[in-house]
């Protein structure tokens, strides 16, 4: 078991931009300050390979990118531009050789010290490769690496590149279980991927965790906060716009929504810029909390397959981020059935609403469903269900198992 208290933790991320906005700050940086709050670690450091051309494309939006925030936070952060991107066909072609120099630039920037172990908590593919290479420098220091994938390899990225994804396809596959087979401990956020990890690697070390929620305890407000989720009626699409959730998919599901439901009132927050006749808005991760409290259900629309990848993808890689957010602030979810993990999840423990597409594309509730959607009893049963549910998605339920699964990575 690793003592932690003579360990120093770095989180590593790469391929993407950090933003108080997106998933790097509510999954990654949170956790980090968290942990470094909790004083178990000798050392808690994070440290971020941003892509040049994501900087570049700030600025020919004329919004461009800034990371002064990274002074404020209550732990040592730095940060270097990078080469790769995660979804970059070019980089890609270069990808050996981009690592090698972000590697040289962490070396440089982050000392690793004789007498200390370490462990390093990689969010993406690029920097479990990364972290894999500075093992390599130092073979003489304990540096155990986390690889915290998040979801298997996308396929669609490479299927939609023509001849050029089959070689992508084919060289991406052989890069993931050598990152998988290498990596001290490796994370999932879904039951069905680790089985499918499972059967092409048996022998990596995978295991299962949550997607960090938030903290709430409203147990002696409960049925009052129930009262004005009722009285409001808002249900909202939280999250980003495009593959996977398409905004007419968006659409389709809360007008839909707004049909059956009386006196209901449909949102959209996402920070992307877009036209659509629904009620938009942006919000930072630190304001979301708040506004979920105000709603009656989140909506997870997916789409319907048109493609092996794309069935494949939802039926063992997606779990939403919204998802373990809503559950954690007892949100029921109305979702779509390709989604299966959360489809699963909400009619095993009915704390929510499953639909589905038909082959008009005409979205479909069952009757049985159909016909409670406006009782306040049925509304009040999936709230508590989905509380109950949600204990196990909370950051700090979540923080616990990420700390129990750092203790023992050195007998992983």
């Amino acid at each position: 078991m690793f003592d932690l208290s003579k360990t120093r933790i770095l989180y590593l991320t790469a391929g993407e931009i950090p933003s108080k906005k997106n998933l790097i700050y509510s999954q990654v940086i949170k956790m980090a300050m968290k942990v470094k709050e909790l004083e178990v670690f000798d050392d808690v450091c994070l440290f971020s390979f941003i892509p040049i051309r994501t900087i570049l494309a700030s600025y020919l939006r004329k919004r461009p990118a800034s990371f002064k925030w990274y002074k404020d936070l209550n732990l040592k952060a730095n940060w270097a531009r990078s080469l790769m991107v995660i979804d970059s066909v070019f980089a890609h072609f270069f990808k050996d050789m981009i690592i090698e120099a972000d590697t040289k630039k962490l070396i440089k920037k982050y000392s690793f010290v004789e007498g200390f172990s370490y462990i390093i908590h990689c969010r993406s593919y690029i920097a479990t490769d990364i972290a894999l290479k500075v093992c390599e420098k130092f073979p003489d220091i304990n540096i155990k690496v986390l690889f915290d994938m998040r979801s298997i390899l996308p396929p669609e990225l490479y299927y939609s590149m023509g001849k050029l994804g089959d070689f992508f396809f084919v060289k991406s596959k052989i890069w993931e279980r050598e990152l998988l087979m290498r990596s001290d401990l490796s994370l999932l956020t879904t039951d069905r991927g680790i089985e499918y990890i499972k059967l092409e690697s048996p022998f990596v070390n995978l295991k299962k965790i949550n997607i960090l929620g938030f903290d709430t305890d409203f147990n002696n407000d409960a049925d009052k906060i129930f009262e004005h989720r009722w009285n409001a009626k808002n249900i909202s699409y939280i999250g980003s716009i495009g593959l996977w959730h398409p905004l007419k998919m968006i659409e389709n599901s809360l007008i839909y929504i707004n049909n059956k439901i009386q006196n209901c009132h449909v949102s959209i927050v996402s920070s992307q810029t877009i036209e659509t006749n629904i009620s938009i808005s942006q919000k930072n991760h630190d304001e979301i909390m708040d506004y979920y409290n105000t709603l009656l259900a989140i909506v997870i629309p997916g789409k319907a397959p048109t493609t092996y990848f794309d069935t494949m993808q939802m039926s063992i890689n997606l779990f939403s981020t919204k998802a373990s957010e809503a559950l954690s602030m007892g949100v029921p979810i109305i979702v779509n059935e390709t989604i299966v993990e959360v489809a699963n999840l909400v009619r095993k423990n009915n704390c929510g609403i499953v639909f589905r597409i038909n082959k008009n594309h005409e979205i479909i509730i069952e009757d049985n469903v159909l016909s409670k959607i406006n009782n306040k009893d049925f509304w009040y049963e999936l709230t508590k269900n989905a509380h109950e549910l949600g204990t196990n998605y909370t950051f700090k339920k979540t923080l616990d198992t990420y700390l129990e699964y750092y203790k023992n990575i050195d007998g992983a």
